[in-house]
Formats: structure tokens, sequence, C-alpha cells
């Protein structure tokens, strides 16, 4: 991951769940166990995912502030995420049984709770989106200042080149082999899920 561009993966993996949402509330057939492992495996990697970032994204800002303020964020993702693992599904829960208790049928209810979930997500992703906008607008304000600034303390005159990458261009990982084979066996693995579900009545 790239310190710097942490909303990225974060609005990927809350744009999944949005998709993998819509997706599993239009399916007409509560049998179509493809359509249901596709989405859940989507839901279940977005859900992944999103944690990284999001821990690196608030350790980074709490770095800032000195380690009492690290602790405190600790504590409070971890009392936060056990609350939300907690609340989100009792909330979805009760908008369903409520969806139920007027009338509507449990086929109904719950595709109508997958359009909130689904909803809920577009938003979110929107909202990253924008503050994703907002932060490359400012970084390229701070990078035209830092440039003009360059250019009156430094003479033209000094020699020296100046062509290089101040920071070096950020370059992503290499896996090991291992880690490799492990990954393509989980991709093969669950390809072969989803085409066995696929064939079943």
């Amino acid at each position: 991951m790239n310190v710097e561009k942490l909303a990225r993966p974060m609005m990927l993996a809350i744009g999944v769940v949005a998709i993998a949402a819509f997706g599993e509330s239009t399916s007409a057939n509560p049998h179509d166990l493809w359509r249901f492992y596709v989405s859940q495996a989507g839901i279940a990697f977005a859900g992944t995912f999103f944690l990284g970032p999001a821990l690196l994204l608030g350790i980074t800002n709490a770095l800032q502030y000195g380690s009492r303020e690290l602790i405190s964020f600790i504590v409070l993702f971890g009392v936060v995420n056990a609350l939300c693992a907690l609340a989100g599904p009792a909330l979805l829960g009760s908008y369903m049984d409520g969806r139920v208790a007027a009338g509507a049928a449990p086929l109904t209810a719950q595709s109508d709770t997958l359009h909130l979930v689904a909803a809920l997500a577009a938003l979110t992703t929107a909202y990253l989106a924008v503050i994703l906008a907002l932060r490359i607008r400012r970084k390229m304000a701070e990078l035209r200042l830092q440039r003009s600034a360059n250019t009156i303390d430094q003479p033209a005159a000094a020699g020296g080149p100046h062509g290089a990458s101040s920071d070096g261009g950020w370059q992503p990982p290499r896996l090991g082999r291992g880690v490799t084979a492990a990954l393509a066996a989980m991709a093969i693995g669950g390809a072969l899920l989803v085409l066995t579900a696929w064939r079943l009545p």
C-alpha cells in the first residue's frame, strides 16, 4: 500500500460492496447459488481489503500527535470495529423485520435491505471520491508552491542536476513465490466453487 494514496483502496473496497449488494438484490431466484457465491466473495474481499488502509490511515494520523494518541486510536479502532460488527447486522435486520411486519414478502424485504446497503455503499464511495479529489487538488497546489519556491531560492546559474525526483517514485513490493502460489490456489479454488454452484439446480 502507498501511504500517500490510502483513499483509493478504501474507495475500491466500498465500491465492491455497493456492486455486490446491488447485484444480489436484483436476483429474482433465491436459489441462484452462483450469484450468491460471487456477491458474498466480493463483500468478504472488500471487508478484508478495507481494514488495512483504514488502520494505516489512522495510525499515520495518530503518530503525528505522539504515542498517547496512538494508544487511544488503537483502543478506539478496536471498540468501533466490534460495535459496528454488531450494530450493522442488527440495524439491517431490524429494517428487514420492519418491512416484513409492514406486509412485504420476506424475499422483497431482503431485496429492499440489499438495495439500502447498495445505496449507502454508493454514497460512501462518492464521499471518498470527493475527499480524494480535494486531496489531489491540495497536493497539486502544494507542489506548485514548492516548485515556485525552489526556482526563487536556487538561481539558474548554480550548477548541478536537479532533474531527479525527490521521492524516487513509489514501487509496489514484490510478492514471494509462496505467497503467489497461495493466492493462485485460493483463486483457483474460488473459481471451482463458482463453477460447481453454476451447475447446481
